[in-house]
């Protein structure tokens, strides 16, 4: 349709199509004729007027863009997710919907190619013209300044595969369910993970999805209940009883 065509037209000159902020990025509204009419914040919500444009410049918020750059850089060097949302928080930083950072917002900020200066279309089909071109998802290269630069988007996205959780692990988790995290108090639950240069593990991680996605070592703590369980459950005193009750 004409609408569509036109949705299309303007999303290739790197106008932004959806007005979805992006952390660390401000909106640079402009009118028909090119003219800079308002910036907003990625934090702010603005009236905007029929006929203005909207393109992504990184934000005046300078702490915000440092934590861009820090966050792409630590996770290269092999810092977690989890530490990439604490480390944000303690910051005081927060996600474009002001909530607090947890795993789930860093894998979409470190995996959004706008920070590369792309913007990505057609990835989701939620309305009437969503779906943009017939291929699906397609993405305009440099429409707007980037914050990093594409070798280290594409760096960061070939490291998240290899850290990707394997949804089938082979080995049991014998406490699954039953080990608490202890920062929200909601179960753990087993995976295992592929990381960087490293061998497969086993982890624990807590299942709470505002939760920081606190992990730990699945045969650490597995050993560590096996030899409480040794010393205080089947000690040569308790099964001295045990016979004596017999």
């Amino acid at each position: 349709t004409r609408v569509v065509s036109g949705k299309l037209s303007k999303a290739k000159r790197g106008y932004r199509i959806c007005g979805n902020p992006v952390f660390g990025f401000d909106r640079v509204y402009t009118d028909a004729s090119g003219a800079v009419m308002a910036r907003a914040h990625f934090l702010e919500s603005i009236p905007t007027a029929p006929g203005w444009s909207a393109k992504l410049e990184p934000s005046a918020d300078a702490q915000a863009v440092a934590a861009v750059h820090w966050a792409f850089a630590a996770y290269l060097k092999g810092e977690t997710l989890a530490g990439i949302a604490r480390e944000l928080n303690r910051r005081g930083l927060v996600t474009v919907k002001r909530n607090p950072w947890d795993v789930q917002g860093v894998r979409r900020m470190l995996a959004n190619p706008a920070y590369a200066g792309a913007n990505r279309y057609g990835r989701k089909s939620r309305g009437k013209f969503a779906r943009l071109d017939e291929r699906g998802e397609f993405i305009v290269e440099q429409s707007h300044p980037p914050i990093i630069t594409k070798r280290q988007f594409d760096d960061v996205q070939n490291s998240l595969k290899a850290r990707a959780v394997s949804k089938r692990p082979d080995a049991p988790y014998l406490l699954s369910g039953l080990v608490m995290c202890g920062h929200c108090g909601r179960k753990c639950s087993g995976a295992m993970y592929r990381w960087e240069s490293r061998d497969e593990r086993r982890d624990y991680r807590c299942q709470g999805r505002d939760c920081q996605r606190a992990m730990i070592n699945a045969d650490a703590i597995e050993n560590a209940v096996l030899l409480a369980i040794s010393q205080y459950v089947v000690s040569d005193q308790n099964i001295e009883r045990c016979r004596q009750h017999a």
